[in-house]
């Protein structure tokens, strides 16, 4: 990536990661978390190990935005951060800036599968709202806007490498050239608040990502869960505690900030798709019902594969 302002809470003072090495790593891990899914009915019946394969990546980078967009509602909170417009889109800006510093070509394919899965949210609420009126008063913005600016900060963060991108989700060429100075100036308030909250110099989510359980976890600090599900969520437990995101998550965040202890993570059976941070209970969690919700979208990549290439 081109040298831009680079967020300071993610890029620390890491030493570099020889991705070429880490990468050979982490297909274990999605090999061993697509197995969750093998022999299950309904839209998973008659796919491949390939396929499931795909899935898999493709369920990561759509967890990995959604878990980074509810860490910054945890830092606006657990560090008093002023907010200027809507919390959830500064939490969207956070999710993005961060995963921004993966790098590499596997990391670019997480990456553009996260946006994928934010363009077809956008197109279903589109025509959701052909029939039903469009809740403007929403604490979220619409789906088309969040899936926008998204995707142009990355754009703006790297033009050659989200080009594609860019181009697939139809960002007209004016709102193109504005891209590289919004990632610019969010990148640059982030840091600045961000600055007086970093803990100790750690690795990159990514880092932490391919490089998980080499060193002690810090589970005391930062409590992990896997609620007990009903017969049908069962796989997507099995599938999120042999991909072990959520300690993935911790552990970046405990090696990055300044947090006091306390707070948990969990994965559970919501009743609905969802995922939240309660700043009173100081706790994040992700819906095992959330990644059902994502599974329409994986699909779609699997049966379109050219859609949702990677850039180049």
């Amino acid at each position: 990536m081109r040298p831009l302002v680079k967020l300071a809470v993610i890029a620390l003072l890491a030493v570099p990661l020889r991705l070429a090495a880490a990468e050979q790593s982490f297909p274990a891990r999605v090999e061993e978390a697509a197995s969750a899914f093998a022999g299950q009915p309904g839209v998973l019946a008659g796919t491949t190990e390939d396929q499931r394969k795909r899935l898999v990546v493709f369920l990561t980078g759509n967890i990995v935005f959604t878990l980074a967009h509810e860490f910054g509602h945890v830092v606006i909170s657990e560090f008093g951060l002023p907010v200027l417009g809507r919390e959830e889109d500064a939490a969207d800006n956070f999710a993005t800036l961060t995963l921004v510093q993966i790098g590499g070509s596997f990391a670019h394919q997480v990456m553009v599968d996260a946006a994928r899965g934010l363009l077809v949210l956008g197109r279903d609420d589109a025509r959701a709202g052909a029939n039903d009126p469009v809740k403007f008063y929403d604490e979220h913005g619409l789906g088309p806007q969040r899936a926008g600016q998204i995707i142009c900060l990355l754009y703006g963060s790297d033009p050659t490498a989200f080009e594609a991108l860019a181009r697939r989700a139809y960002l007209p060429d004016e709102r193109r050239d504005s891209c590289a100075a919004d990632f610019q100036q969010m990148s640059e308030t982030w840091r600045q608040l961000l600055a007086p909250n970093l803990g100790r110099a750690g690795q990159s989510l990514w880092q932490r990502l391919f490089r998980r359980g080499r060193e002690a976890s810090p589970a005391g600090i930062m409590p992990v869960t896997y609620g007990e599900a009903p017969e049908n969520l069962k796989p997507i437990r099995s599938f999120l505690v042999r991909l072990g995101l959520l300690e993935t998550v911790r552990d970046y965040a405990v090696q990055n900030f300044a947090f006091r202890p306390g707070i948990r993570l969990e994965a559970a059976s919501c009743g609905e798709p969802n995922a939240w941070w309660d700043p009173e209970e100081r706790k994040l969690t992700l819906c095992y019902e959330l990644v059902v919700a994502m599974l329409p979208a994986a699909i779609e990549t699997i049966n379109n594969p050219q859609d949702t290439a990677p850039p180049r």
